[in-house]
């Protein structure tokens, strides 16, 4: 694999998770604050999602234009299921009244208070891992 495209994947995988992450921080910021009112903080947040969603459209246009080795073509199809994971987080999370369920829904609000940013960073992490073992060991069989 060409060092170029293998830079692409890293940072087209890495944007990709980051915008996972953020929009998972969204979430979680949303359901901190006080129940009778939505924190300012949490408008600043949901207002930058749409710069958000340009950003993952951008990776899956370059995900879908990667030119990979024949090894590698199962990391591609990775990277692409990434990209549009983030995409579609993103846009639900732009579309539904998220920072409205600590009163709508007390129960989901408290799960993803407590856990949900938690275990969408460990899977960004793990994902970058394997990604990063995956491209050097299409580089060592080479």
């Amino acid at each position: 694999m060409k060092k170029a495209s293998k830079n692409s994947v890293r940072i087209i995988t890495t944007l990709g998770l980051l915008t996972i992450i953020y929009t998972s921080f969204v979430v979680y910021i949303s359901q901190t604050g006080p129940d009778w009112e939505v924190p300012q903080n949490v408008m600043f947040y949901i207002s930058i999602l749409p710069v958000i969603l340009l950003i993952t459209m951008i990776l899956i246009y370059k995900a879908l234009n990667l030119k990979l080795s024949s090894e590698a073509h199962k990391l591609k199809r990775h990277v692409i299921i990434i990209s549009c994971i983030s995409f579609i987080f993103s846009t639900t999370i732009a579309f539904i009244d998220i920072y409205n369920w600590p009163l709508t829904y007390p129960t989901i609000s408290k799960f993803l208070n407590f856990y949900f940013l938690l275990v969408v960073m460990l899977i960004a992490i793990l994902e970058f891992i394997y990604i990063n073992k995956k491209l050097n060991d299409t580089t060592r069989t080479r």
